[in-house]
């Protein structure tokens, strides 16, 4: 049913298509590939009238919620919330010609859906750059309002590893989850290497030196969230190469 919690919330889509997340009122078509943000204390709930199963990773940041002491939930007082807000409007309202009355100095995101086919239009576009040394290419997920961090406590991106390609290794303060979308390949945590293929998910802990290898004819692509953004406002956040 419809709730909200202080816990701030992702969706990465995994499989299947035609459903529908409702966030403060408006409805978001969601299928395989998209990705959803529900800020923390938005109204939303999840409708399925399609004949598909549909499967997506959840994320959410209630370690620290609870941790903070600031774990609140409030269930909403029917089964579902209304439509009250046109489909669409989200977009409208967050396009490079948007509405003067749009807020673009506040970092608490607004609800939104980053659609694969305009995700997967930038992997073709930027594909054949040299990219990160670290990361192959890597697309952030921004925040649409002012191009910050997805959410104010965790980052969302689409990592792309190249047939062939092999990253230098880094480590940095940050912890990453990282869930395998499609292809296969490998990273190497410290000493040890982990084979990885789609459907599976793995986390690099912090300060923990990392590299990724795809070594097959295909691309790989991983969803990656992590907490750099709580890392930079704490000023706790820093990176380095190993030698």
């Amino acid at each position: 049913g419809a709730h909200r919690h202080m816990a701030g919330a992702i969706r990465f889509i995994t499989r299947g298509r035609g459903a529908r997340l409702v966030v403060e009122g408006e409805a978001f078509e969601i299928g395989e590939g998209d990705f959803a943000t529900t800020p923390n204390w938005t109204w939303h709930d999840h409708i399925n009238e399609s004949d598909q199963t549909l499967m997506w990773l959840d994320v959410l940041d209630s370690p620290l919620v609870r941790l903070l002491q600031v774990d609140f939930h409030e269930p909403y007082n029917q089964p579902h919330q209304p439509i009250t807000r046109a489909e669409g409007t989200s977009y409208c309202e967050l396009s490079p010609v948007r509405p003067s009355w749009v807020r673009t100095d506040s970092i608490q995101p607004p609800p939104y859906v980053y659609r694969w086919e305009d995700t997967e239009r930038v992997l073709k576009t930027v594909g054949e750059r040299p990219g990160d040394p670290y990361d192959g290419i890597l697309l952030q997920y921004a925040n649409p309002v002012n191009g910050g961090p997805t959410l104010p406590t965790f980052s969302c991106a689409i990592q792309m590893l190249r047939p062939s390609e092999k990253t230098a290794s880094h480590r940095h303060t940050n912890s990453t989850i990282y869930h395998v979308f499609r292809g296969k390949g490998a990273t190497t945590i410290g000493d040890k290497r982990f084979e990885w293929e789609e459907g599976d998910s793995f986390v690099v802990p912090l300060w923990h030196y990392h590299r990724h290898e795809n070594s097959y004819d295909q691309p790989a692509i991983l969803f990656v969230m992590d907490d750099k953004p709580l890392m930079e406002a704490l000023g706790f956040y820093r990176q380095e190469a190993e030698q």
